[in-house]
């Protein structure tokens, strides 16, 4: 979680004390740290972040749609830059890790953390935070998660960028947080190759893990997502939400 101190300025805990009057400057604020994060210069392979912008958009601005906090104007205002964003800058992501925890679970931890700008958070809010969560990347219903990508063509026998785009899907590896921090070692350690890169997931292809794994999957349609892909390959660069 972004505690956004900004000049001296907590804004997570002005979110908390009230949401209409500081959602919009905290998503805002957001968006930026998340931009300036994905964009920074790195010499190693892979990078993963804690969240995306995509994770923004389709998110949490959503869920301030639902719950009022901020006005259509507002909305419209952080939707256009998130658009302006994705077709000039590129937000890539080659892979979503989600950590799929119970409200009751996330709430329960978040009390024992005892952050001073959580304290007043209730379950009913990390209920609507699942959800939003939820109908994002499971049930999809903003649609595939895509990024735009560039296509390379050949020109005198020297790669260069095709100026038309297409979108590609991107995989979601979908894990059971309920563990504890041990059993999430183990799990991390089981699916590392696929978080790092090492091995690649098919494009849209949703990889859950845990004991209700293939009946999710099979809810889904998707009967192949439950199971680990064996097919090594590198990446460029890996990017996580």
């Amino acid at each position: 979680m972004c505690r956004c101190d900004l000049n001296g300025h907590n804004l997570l805990g002005k979110l908390y004390e009230d949401p209409a009057r500081w959602s919009f400057q905290f998503q805002s604020y957001v968006q930026l740290t998340r931009l300036r994060l994905l964009k920074s210069p790195t010499r190693l392979g892979v990078k993963v972040v804690e969240r995306s912008i995509q994770n923004n958009r389709f998110c949490f601005l959503e869920l301030a749609r639902r719950a009022g906090t901020m006005t259509e104007a507002e909305l419209a205002v952080l939707a256009g830059w998130y658009d302006f964003l994705d077709r000039t800058m590129r937000l890539d992501l080659d892979l979503i890790v989600y950590l799929r925890a119970s409200p009751e679970v996330a709430y329960e931890r978040m009390r024992s953390r005892a952050r001073k700008e959580e304290a007043g958070a209730p379950l009913v809010y990390l209920e609507a935070v699942h959800t939003a969560y939820e109908e994002w990347l499971v049930e999809q219903a903003h649609g595939k998660v895509e990024v735009e990508e560039l296509k390379l063509r050949i020109v005198n026998r020297r790669q260069a960028f095709n100026p038309r785009t297409f979108y590609m899907q991107v995989p979601i590896l979908i894990l059971d947080a309920n563990k504890s921090k041990e059993e999430m070692i183990a799990t991390y350690e089981r699916y590392q190759d696929v978080i790092r890169g090492k091995k690649k997931l098919d494009p849209g292809q949703l990889l859950f893990d845990g004991a209700e794994a293939e009946a999710e999957a099979d809810a889904l349609h998707d009967p192949v997502s439950a199971k680990v892909p064996q097919v090594d390959s590198n990446t460029s660069g890996l990017t996580c939400c």
